[in-house]
């Protein structure tokens, strides 16, 4: 009689607990959510599905969007993001710059920040901005004026192949002084 009585009182307190794993996966996946304050993570999500990881993400969600949607999610959450957006985007932002930088020159505000961008694209071996620079020190638009350097921009313009930066460079050379000449046979020696 003692021992029914013990089972009995043991099947009360089992059945009174709330018994959501059904299977060895649901309960792996209830001491994972524990463990982590209620939140599963990637790992965890797709155990069920043969496939991509993080399929059920959405990936047009930034990080940030993420993290503001979900203020609880843990320092250690892991956001997956599309390369290719990430890549489209950092070349919209870099063509953005460019084009600012460009429009200064055209408007005659270059500002220092301006001509540091130029300058980073011609350290890249941008042909626009090699041109650009020479043009700048041709005419003092932003820099002040400098044949010399305008006549070595225009030079290296005409080693990548653009049109008109040969004659650009003649152009150049022939408005220089003789002194400035000099000083370009001082560039060629060293």
């Amino acid at each position: 009689m003692p021992r029914l009585i013990y089972l009995s009182i043991l099947m009360l307190l089992l059945a009174s607990v709330d018994a959501r794993a059904t299977s060895l996966d649901d309960i792996y996946r209830d001491l994972v959510r524990s463990e982590h304050a209620g939140y599963l993570p990637i790992f965890v999500k797709n155990r069920a599905e043969m496939g991509i990881p993080g399929a059920d993400m959405d990936l047009a969600e930034t990080p940030n969007e993420k993290a503001k949607k979900n203020e609880e999610a843990p320092s250690d959450t892991i956001f997956l993001t599309n390369r290719r957006q990430a890549r489209d985007v950092r070349l919209e932002t870099k063509q953005q710059r460019w084009e600012r930088a460009v429009n200064a020159v055209k408007n005659n505000t270059v500002t220092p920040v301006e001509l540091e961008e130029i300058e980073r694209f011609a350290l890249e071996n941008d042909p626009r901005a090699i041109e650009l620079l020479a043009w700048m020190y041709a005419n003092g638009v932003g820099v002040g004026q400098d044949l010399a350097m305008s006549f070595s921009f225009y030079q290296r313009a005409s080693q990548m192949g653009i049109p008109n930066a040969a004659e650009n460079a003649l152009l150049v050379y022939r408005s220089m002084t003789p002194a400035q000449r000099e000083q370009l046979n001082s560039f060629t020696r060293n």
